[in-house]
């Protein structure tokens, strides 16, 4: 895959001066390139031993740019309250799009889960339209959790949440992200949906389960060059030195999701 990636670049440069490739780089050399590179890699079983959530299950499929849904759905048009559901960079384990072209459904008794947000140098979103505390790492562990219990997953699954970073980046601060800073902004968020009653009381387990679930969820922060020394292949370590060339370390996205 990242070979024949870096060889449409090598392929695309063909003018003599400015802009060198007839392309905008960024199309190749990207957060969401990187993930399926490691992703497939970790599948092939290289690099396994490296990190808390490898080695996969055998039977796990894999996914990039899913939706999980989320349980603050919209109770009627007028719900300043409800969201979207979550894009998510990836995610690995035992699932199906179940007939949605990108809203993943978990198997029952799913034993396995893990769902990975790829930056490059950008920043987590720290909170939604409505809910400005409401930040990317709670929600993608709130829309987890939902699908945990919508799919009755089995008491020992293992489910993981995984941010990929540049290591030199200074947009995400990993130690953030307690247990305790999970627990408050999903908290917060679920009471302040229940209290807008006269859109509604949702059905959801989640709104009584959800804190039982949460503590099954392990966080890891991950940086990319973690990932490549790890892989070994020196094409994917070319591929990230030109991502770090194209996307530089000046923007960033450290923002409010929509809603």
């Amino acid at each position: 895959m990242i070979a024949e990636l870096l060889r449409i670049y090598e392929e695309g440069r063909i003018n003599p001066g400015s802009p060198e490739c007839m392309f905008a780089e960024t199309l190749l050399f990207n957060e969401g390139w990187m993930l399926r590179a490691a992703m497939k890699a970790w599948l092939e079983g290289r690099g396994s031993a490296a990190f808390p959530f490898l080695p996969f299950p055998s039977g796990v499929v894999a996914y990039s740019e899913g939706q999980l849904r989320t349980p603050f759905r919209k109770r009627a048009q007028a719900d300043p309250l409800g969201e979207a559901h979550t894009h998510v960079d990836g995610i690995v384990g035992q699932f199906s799009l179940a007939g949605s072209k990108s809203g993943v459904t978990l198997d029952p008794g799913c034993r396995y889960l893990a769902v990975f947000e790829a930056k490059m140098y950008s920043g987590l979103a720290q909170g939604v339209t409505h809910a400005l505390g409401y930040d990317q790492v709670a929600r993608t562990a709130a829309c987890m959790i939902h699908g945990m219990l919508e799919a009755e997953a089995a008491k020992d699954c293992a489910a993981h949440l995984v941010a990929l970073y540049p290591e030199d980046s200074r947009l995400i601060d990993p130690a953030r992200y307690t247990y305790d800073h999970l627990h408050v902004r999903i908290a917060v968020r679920v009471e302040g949906y229940l209290a807008a009653r006269e859109y509604g009381t949702p059905e959801a387990r989640f709104f009584s389960e959800w804190e039982a679930v949460l503590p099954r969820i392990e966080v890891a922060f991950v940086t990319w060059e973690q990932v490549v020394a790890a892989v070994g292949d020196p094409a994917l370590g070319r591929f990230y030195g030109l991502c770090r060339r194209f996307n530089g370390k000046g923007a960033s996205t450290r923002g409010v999701m929509p809603a």
